[in-house]
């Protein structure tokens, strides 16, 4: 049922906070709510993964392809402003953690089967858009 997978993802979020490190192992299966069926799974999932991320509750690994695949989400448009807001906030935060994520996000985005040339051709400079040059 959608609903009680969006309540768990809202309890997993509240757990988090409170629990990190139990929760820390089950990051994966967290992610994977990102291809749920249902377009209300995918919205509270994502929303729950950005706020954990952008207030440092969850430490951001390889699984942030998933999100960038929000970005190309055909069947809403709320999940496409959500992960492109995620990508814009991640960029504001200092020492330019999107750098840091490209090659393993990259990576990983080129092996899926799920995603086409054509997807990754426009994933890879809305990624690259957040670098920025250091100033010295």
């Amino acid at each position: 049922d959608p609903k009680v997978r969006s309540n768990i993802m809202v309890a997993l979020g509240d757990l988090a906070v409170r629990f990190p490190n139990t929760i820390e192992p089950f990051t994966s299966q967290v992610y994977r709510r990102l291809r749920d069926s249902d377009v209300g799974v995918r919205t509270t999932a994502l929303m729950c993964l950005s706020h954990l991320i952008l207030n440092d509750m969850l430490k951001v690994r390889g699984e942030v392809c998933e999100i960038a695949l929000c970005v190309e989400d055909e069947s809403s448009e709320r999940i496409r402003d959500l992960a492109c807001l995620f990508f814009y906030e991640m960029s504001r935060k200092g020492s330019n953690p999107v750098y840091n994520l490209l090659p393993d996000t990259l990576n990983k985005l080129s092996k899926d089967p799920l995603v086409d040339s054509d997807k990754f051709a426009k994933l890879a400079p809305f990624l690259m858009q957040f670098i920025t040059l250091e100033k010295h």
